[in-house]
């Protein structure tokens, strides 16, 4: 194995603890039934991911023997119950209601709704698994006029550190904050739309049943996206309130709610189900469209202000001409399928997030957010930082200047606010999930999801009848049509013992695999 930054070494430490019980555990908290008839964990440092990470050539800096070199790669994923995936940042800050501080106390994303419905006086929510965070608040009466709650997607502890001395504004809110140093994941996939959907509700993923980025449906044998139904995008299979839902009827409908993420998987899972909600009204919830490059929503439920409509990425793009590597920035694509990866690459440039500064910033003026005696929740994903990481390494030079760029609109979002409000504002920020590093570093493999499929398909289907028992492969999930297994002479058994033998380049590629049997039992 190559020679390792000192804070991957620090998490290989921590990988080093994860013991098999406790992966159980963990993904227990996830497990939700009929969803899957096995989970895996691949090793620390493989990934078991999609055809535009395997098969794609990118190239950004990253750092090789103590310099950094531009060189082509493979991209990287995240998803497991790893400290490179799981240790996230959480910090919060708020003059007249946060304590100054640090703590070592174990922490999860499921606190932070709790936590939120402390500020705004509501009962603490019946379904969630965490707790306000109490150690940071001050003892005040007084609400808040506004709640900022923002996500750096994809920026762990790993992610963070890495480029510390670049976040300026990030630094001084931990500064002046409260930093809790053992915030941890402790569910998994690692994923957008499940934390997201975590951080809004403060329910395990078996609860608010968001449980992948794209899950698998066994009546419709494909998979499909978290927020599915029949119009389209839609909230239906987030089976509890978000904090936004509550706090929206409890002020019948006076505060302002606005949630915003490039993806609508993000932005759902904060804002919550608008006019679907018992009592609830159209929120602004908004998400970008993409290669249709505008701002859209499910304007049957939520609404998006017209202010938002008029900003395009095509005006901005040339913009990434202003900063050092990405003005050589390519997004070059080689390979097979998914050439949205194209799109997605420039979706995690600087220009992007400048973007979505200047949309956000109009929006909250137009909205007149925290400019009353009623509390607003303005809840953000910044997901630029994301799409740089998968195709073009956290640690890249051109991910630096991504997450440089997210500092300086966090910053223009937080003083407006903070100007509004007359200071009377509380920030938390922190993460949805880290990343593991580039292969190119760890010496971790990479496993393409077709190629595992195929694999499994020689070894258990037998029968000449067109039925795989292998009905579909996601990065954690193994979903098994057990009928057409047992018709073909094996069982769920023979299959993880297969799993756990399975070997890419010469050595085992599986931690740990674990039946539907050995989950269902959640306390």
């Amino acid at each position: 194995m190559k020679k390792l930054p000192l804070y991957l070494l620090v998490f290989l430490s921590l990988v080093s603890c994860v013991k098999k019980p406790v992966m159980r555990e963990t993904v227990r908290t996830a497990y939700y039934p009929g969803a899957f008839e096995l989970f895996v964990i691949p090793k620390p440092y493989n990934l078991l991911t999609e055809e535009d990470i395997v098969f794609a050539k990118w190239k950004s800096h990253i750092p090789i023997g103590g310099t950094y070199v531009e060189r082509e790669h493979r991209g990287t994923d995240h998803g497991l119950p790893y400290a490179y995936d799981t240790h996230v940042p959480l910090v919060l800050y708020g003059e007249e209601f946060i304590q100054k501080g640090k703590s070592q106390t174990l922490s999860s994303p499921t606190d932070i709704a709790p936590t939120m419905a402390k500020f705004l006086s509501l009962s603490e929510p019946s379904y969630a698994a965490g707790k306000p965070l109490l150690e940071s608040l001050k003892k005040t009466s007084q609400k808040p006029a506004v709640i900022l709650f923002v996500v750096l997607d994809q920026v762990g502890w790993g992610y963070w550190n890495h480029h510390a001395d670049h976040i300026p504004f990030l630094s001084e809110i931990m500064e002046k904050g409260f930093v809790y140093e053992n915030a941890r994941l402790d569910y998994v996939p690692s994923v957008t739309a499940v934390s997201h959907a975590v951080f809004g509700t403060g329910a395990f993923p078996r609860v608010n049943g968001i449980v992948e980025n794209k899950p698998f449906n066994s009546g419709l044998n494909r998979k499909y996206k978290a927020y599915f139904g029949p119009r389209g995008t839609h909230p239906q299979l987030l089976k509890e309130p978000t904090i936004a839902d509550r706090w929206d009827v409890a002020t019948q409908n006076q505060a302002k709610i606005l949630a915003y993420a490039s993806v609508h998987r993000a932005s759902i899972g904060l804002g919550g189900h608008g006019l679907d909600y018992l009592g609830g009204d159209a929120d602004v919830v908004l998400w970008h469209g993409g290669e249709k490059d505008g701002f859209v929503t499910d304007s049957q439920i939520y609404r998006i202000p017209t202010v938002a409509k008029k900003f395009r990425f095509s005006q901005y793009i040339s913009r990434n001409q202003d900063f050092p590597y990405w003005r050589k920035q390519t997004c070059r694509y080689e390979g097979k399928g998914h050439q949205g990866a194209l799109f997605g690459c420039w979706k995690g440039s600087p220009a992007f997030t400048q973007m979505e500064g200047d949309m956000l910033n109009e929006v909250l003026v137009s909205e007149k957010v925290g400019q009353d005696d009623v509390t607003d929740l303005v809840l953000v994903n910044f997901k630029a930082t994301d799409y740089c990481g998968h195709y073009l390494g956290s640690e890249s030079l051109e991910c630096r200047e991504t997450l440089s760029e997210s500092d300086r609109q966090l910053k223009r979002i937080f003083n407006l606010l903070y100007k509004h409000s007359k200071g009377n504002i509380v920030l938390i920020v922190s993460a949805d999930h880290g990343v593991a590093p580039l292969t190119e570093i760890s010496g971790g493999k990479i496993l393409d999801l077709q190629k595992l499929t195929k694999d499994l398909e020689k070894r258990f289907d037998h029968m000449d009848n067109d039925v795989s028992p292998i009905s579909g492969v996601t990065k954690t999930n193994i979903h098994v049509n057990l009928s057409e297994l047992r018709a073909n002479g094996f069982s769920i058994e023979d299959m993880k013992r297969y799993l756990l033998g399975y070997e890419v380049e010469g050595t085992p590629f599986f931690q740990a695999v674990f039946t539907y049997k050995e989950l269902e039992s959640v306390d």
